[in-house]
């Protein structure tokens, strides 16, 4: 199964600055949606609506900036009850949670992004009956503040590195 990754800096004393790529599937959790279909929205243009003038007196720049959006998945894991798999979920939250912001790459779309933060976990699990086996469904939301910063997974022996790609 495709899975999502995460890309976070690391700082080290005896390594300096490094990344850390990790799975989701590395929590024992899976993705049962796939995140990030492209939201593209431009910000809002100054205008001025003159009275004695047709249409608009736009700003239009060379280089249009888009709004930042937020994005919700849903993850899984394999236990019986919610309180089953509370811990392992508490853990990926507190992961996602701390170091600031990250990369976020989605094999199965092959989307991803940078400067992606977490937002929430909603408050609800389900259980689901998948395969014959018990999962626990959950969502996250996380908010992409970089939306035109697109990446790409390259994969190296042994190794995963994520490449920036600038429009």
């Amino acid at each position: 199964m495709k899975g999502i990754l995460f890309k976070k800096h690391k700082v080290t004393e005896e390594h300096g600055i490094s990344d850390e790529v990790i799975a989701c599937d590395d929590f024992g959790i899976m993705p049962l949606s796939h995140p990030f279909a492209v939201h593209l929205e431009q910000k809002e243009l100054p205008a001025n609506e003159w009275l004695d003038e047709d249409g608009d007196d736009e700003f239009v720049p060379d280089k249009p900036c888009f709004k930042s959006f937020e994005d919700e998945v849903e993850f899984g894991i394999e236990a019986d009850t919610p309180q089953d798999a509370l811990g392992v979920i508490a853990y990926f939250i507190l992961y996602l949670s701390f170091g600031g912001a990250f990369s976020m790459y989605d094999e199965r779309t092959k989307i991803g992004y940078e400067d992606v933060r977490f937002v929430k976990l909603e408050p609800t699990a389900d259980k689901i009956e998948k395969d014959g086996k018990s999962i626990i469904q959950f969502k996250v939301v996380f908010k992409v503040n970089s939306p035109i910063s697109f990446i790409s997974l390259e994969r190296q022996t042994n190794s995963v590195n994520v490449e920036n790609i600038r429009l």
